[in-house]
């Protein structure tokens, strides 16, 4: 289970960005489409553009983000993010 979930990681983590946050920020619409894609992939790669990175921090955005989606932060990088959500 560990490996297949390590595995997983490895090819997200290289892939394209599964979602964007664009300029309007956090919406609810984002959220609801990341939880979809939460719940089907398990792993995903969030992609942070630089507008909202004008107006928020990286920090506050991530904290939102899992606070409204109840996962995890597997890691930083730039502009993105590797979420997780295990059952």
């Amino acid at each position: 289970m560990k490996r297949m979930r390590s595995e997983k990681i490895k090819k997200v983590r290289s892939g394209a960005a599964m979602i964007h946050l664009g300029k309007k920020g956090v919406t609810e619409e984002f959220i609801l489409e990341l939880e979809r894609l939460l719940s089907r992939e398990k792993v995903v790669k969030v992609r942070v553009l630089k507008s909202v990175l004008a107006v928020h921090s990286m920090d506050e955005v991530a904290s939102e983000i899992l606070e409204r989606t109840k996962s995890q932060l597997l890691e930083t990088r730039g502009c993105t993010l590797l979420l997780a959500k295990y059952a």
